[in-house]
């Protein structure tokens, strides 16, 4: 899972893929159509995923089936871009 704080971000599906998103509401769109909450989207390859900034609370979760490839990092997968 992808965590969002206070600002959101554009993703794009690399491959058809399962996702979901939970916790703050934020402004969420695929290809400008509002994506719904809580509830598992399939999104299609070349999809685009856009975060506005947060509406109400702070964070939210990008959740996507069967996880993000990133290489372990101090033994964890974790990532903090900083």
């Amino acid at each position: 899972a992808l965590e969002l704080t206070l600002l959101g971000g554009e993703f794009r599906a690399e491959r058809d893929v399962l996702v979901a998103v939970a916790g703050a509401e934020f402004d969420a769109r695929v290809e400008g159509d509002r994506l719904p909450m809580g509830r598992p989207v399939l999104l299609r390859r070349g999809a685009l995923v856009s975060f506005g900034p947060a509406l109400r609370g702070c964070r939210a979760y990008l959740a996507v089936a069967g996880g993000i490839d990133v290489p372990p990092a101090l033994g964890s997968r974790g990532t903090d871009a900083r």
